[in-house]
């Protein structure tokens, strides 16, 4: 079963629609309208927005947590937040999006069977985006970690007119960059998930051809996805924690594999397009290592919105159960013949 939810902006607020495929009966989800600052409490980014908040998001805000909401944000981005905040965001997003009403609708009708929930966002919002969705939360349990009702949770955008996702071949060939060695600090979760990954085999006994770059450029990454022709690429690099403009990886400079240069979606893509002219572009698999939680979710859109089919991000290390489940899923999908979005 599958609930789409798709956000479009008003003049005033965000308007959630809902479309649930494969029910049994028919059910009829009313739109909502969500006041975008009540609905979406986030950090304001300057003094002039902090002093417009409208008294909606104040009562919100202390509504789910004694503590500064931006505090909360802020310390789930960094990655140092208890469980306690992420219970509150997720239970805050959960409130704004769905809300206890259109849950119960929703649960009743899938009756404990797997839920593909389906979120798709405006491309121009990046303040929708940044948030953790991931952690939507229903009051008792987090809905991806739910095993009462098993819910899996999908980005989406809308692809270009024309746009398409090609099955992949199989045995499916991955290209392995890592945009530094082995040694690294900031990539080496990122270097055990290559490790755990490429030597994955399937009870069949398929496995994934791969091939490996390590301190790679943009230009060698170019190389490489022309010589190798992956379906896959699974991008291991670190990002810049903070600074103005688009979110950025950085990458071992061309001519001086000490230096590094940051490079854009846009940047990734117009690679991607210069060593595979006519043909569909590679799926993506992100881990950006320590990287704020947000740069990840910002980075994908912006590579979607270029024209990659799908991009997956790995934000979890190889201690977190969840990530390692995830990450051998995927794969697992792919070495049989389905889509990574099945995982």
């Amino acid at each position: 079963m599958r609930l789409e939810i798709e956000l479009t902006a008003t003049a005033a607020a965000w308007r959630a629609t809902y479309d649930l495929t494969g029910a049994p009966g028919a059910i009829v989800l009313p739109p909502r309208e969500l006041p975008r600052q009540a609905a979406f409490p986030l950090p304001p980014a300057t003094e002039a927005q902090a002093a417009v908040a409208t008294e909606a998001h104040a009562a919100l805000v202390q509504a789910i947590t004694p503590a500064p909401w931006q505090a909360v944000v802020e310390r789930v981005a960094i990655r140092q937040a208890s469980a306690a905040d992420e219970q509150t965001l997720g239970r805050a997003l959960f409130a704004a999006l769905l809300g206890d009403a259109v849950w119960q609708s929703v649960s009743q009708q899938a009756a404990g069977a797997a839920l593909d929930l389906h979120l798709a966002l405006p491309t121009a919002a990046p303040e929708l985006h940044r948030l953790p969705w991931e952690l939507l939360h229903n009051g008792q349990e987090f809905l991806c970690l739910d095993t009462q009702q098993p819910t899996n949770l999908l980005r989406t955008l809308r692809l270009p007119a024309g746009g398409v996702m090609t099955p992949l071949p199989v045995p499916v060939r991955v290209l392995f960059v890592l945009g530094g060695d082995f040694g690294d600090a900031a990539l080496q979760e990122g270097a055990g998930f290559l490790a755990l990954l490429r030597h994955l085999r399937t009870p069949d006994n398929l496995s994934i051809n791969s091939r490996v770059l390590v301190k790679a450029s943009l230009t060698a990454l170019k190389d490489g996805v022309q010589s190798f022709q992956p379906s896959v690429i699974h991008l291991i690099a670190s990002a810049p924690l903070d600074g103005p403009g688009p979110p950025r990886i950085s990458l071992p400079d061309r001519f001086n594999r000490a230096a590094v240069q940051q490079h854009s979606a846009l940047d990734l893509v117009r690679t991607l397009r210069e060593a595979c002219p006519g043909a569909s572009l590679p799926l993506l698999s992100l881990h950006l290592g320590a990287a704020r939680a947000e740069v990840a979710p910002l980075l994908a859109t912006r590579l979607v919105a270029e024209g990659v089919p799908l991009v997956a991000v790995l934000a979890g290390d190889l201690s977190n159960y969840a990530a390692r489940l995830f990450a051998r899923g995927a794969y697992e999908a792919l070495l049989s013949g389905q889509s990574l979005a099945v995982a």
